[in-house]
């Protein structure tokens, strides 16, 4: 991957945003993978979860669409045979098994931390403005040994 210019990004990066920003998304049975069903990307998972995951998770439900890498085929083939076949809809379940209220965690959270305090929740949210955009990404370096990314 290296001599194709990617790299993995270092573990303090804020993966946030390079899971909006990418195109495909190559993950295993993880949070994160899952979590990519929200983008616009195209996934493929690194394996077959099946024995690991309980049926009902997002995952498995992930793995029932997504197709799996394979080691016998060029990965730049794989990359264009799933975007080939991404539909628009293809991850919609397994999104939706992501939460139950999409977008309502923040207000659910707050009232339970108030009841779990025995304290009334104020009548209005608080005020909140957007958050500034993160600086501009000067550099990463991976590690003192390894090649910087500009």
């Amino acid at each position: 991957m290296q001599r194709a210019g990617n790299r993995d990004p270092p573990p303090e990066a804020d993966w946030q945003p390079l899971l909006v920003a990418a195109d495909w998304i190559i993950g295993d049975h993880g949070s994160l993978t899952a979590y990519g069903s929200l983008t616009e990307a195209t996934l493929l998972l690194t394996q077959d979860p099946e024995r690991e995951v309980a049926p009902s998770s997002p995952v498995a439900l992930l793995a029932a669409v997504a197709p799996v890498l394979s080691p016998m085929d060029p990965l730049g083939v794989q990359l264009e045979y799933a975007a080939g076949r991404r539909r628009p809809d293809q991850y919609r379940a397994v999104a939706a098994s992501l939460s139950s209220v999409p977008g309502e965690f923040h207000r659910r959270m707050r009232s339970l931390v108030y009841r779990l305090l025995h304290l009334g929740e104020p009548a209005l949210p608080p005020a909140v403005g957007p958050l500034a955009a993160p600086p501009p990404l000067e550099r990463w370096v991976v590690s003192p040994d390894s090649a910087e990314w500009l």
